[in-house]
């Protein structure tokens, strides 16, 4: 029988009903008001994340350019350079409490070698997730990122190699720098889709990292980052989504079996990698 019917028949019953709905709009008023604090606490941690990140790029540029500048005679690969950005960007991503990253397969490579790095390509975190690995490298990224005050700056000063997309002479001069990079000890780090994917999925391929595997004969070293997009999804700004991001470094891949004056063997090259970084994806 309806708690009203009887309500209307029995006091006991009405002052049971009214406490009752009393009960449910203080527990509704609770529900709302800790979703409020929730999003207000949210919003000022990123805020605080993000303001910690301006005044550490504030503050470490000019230690940076000055170190650079006196360690610039002896140190013509910028290594002290990339132990400072390494510094940085492992710290950074180690004080933001919604984040870990797991490494694995470091075995798979060597600091005393040169490679040619491919990652896929998630999250604007995919540019400091690779210092994980510990290597010396120059990563490729589009041009305009190179023009952002202090972060441009930092990269341009440790060397990393800007491009623009769908321009033939600034692709031709991004693969002079690789080659002479590549000479003087340091590994080149691509992204070969070229942008960061929507989700979790690969996008196809751009050949630069295999034609230029092929005409060095360098080993490629293939890597995959899994969580990059939960943590920082494609035009978010968000840095306080929770997130396990994954590194995970797989066995080089030699280009000795490929034919480096066969134009078709760059594709095969690139299709290789790709389904081998594909299988990896989903394994992780």
């Amino acid at each position: 029988m309806p708690l009203i019917f009887l309500a209307a028949q029995n006091p006991a019953v009405e002052d049971f009903v009214q406490k009752r709905e009393e009960m449910l709009f203080s527990t509704t008023l609770i529900k709302v008001f800790m979703r409020i604090l929730s999003g207000v606490f949210y919003l000022l941690m990123n805020v605080a994340l993000w303001s910690y990140f301006v005044a550490s790029c504030v503050v470490i540029f000019p230690f940076a350019l000055i170190i650079g500048v006196i360690a610039s005679p002896f140190d013509p690969n910028r290594r002290v350079l990339q132990k400072i950005s390494c510094l940085w960007a492992n710290h950074y991503v180690d004080i933001n409490p919604f984040w870990t990253i797991k490494v694995f397969g470091r075995e798979n490579m060597s600091p005393n070698k040169t490679y040619v790095m491919v990652s896929n390509h998630q999250s604007m975190l995919d540019g400091l997730v690779p210092y994980r690995a510990s290597l010396h490298f120059k990563w490729i990224g589009k041009h305009s990122t190179f023009n952002l005050p202090i972060v441009g700056w930092m990269m341009r000063l440790c060397g990393h190699i800007p491009v623009r997309r769908g321009d033939p002479e600034s692709r031709e001069h991004c693969m002079a720098l690789c080659h002479a990079w590549l000479n003087r000890g340091s590994s080149i780090l691509f992204f070969p889709e070229g942008t960061r994917s929507p989700d979790s999925h690969m996008l196809p391929f751009k050949l630069g990292a295999f034609r230029l595997a092929l005409e060095t004969g360098r080993d490629i070293l293939p890597m995959v980052i899994l969580g990059g997009h939960q943590a920082v999804p494609k035009h978010s700004l968000n840095l306080t989504r929770r997130s396990t991001m994954t590194l995970k470094i797989l066995p080089v891949i030699s280009v000795q079996d490929y034919d480096r004056h066969n134009p078709d063997e760059v594709q095969r090259l690139a299709d290789h990698v790709f389904h081998q970084m594909e299988r990896a994806l989903a394994k992780v």
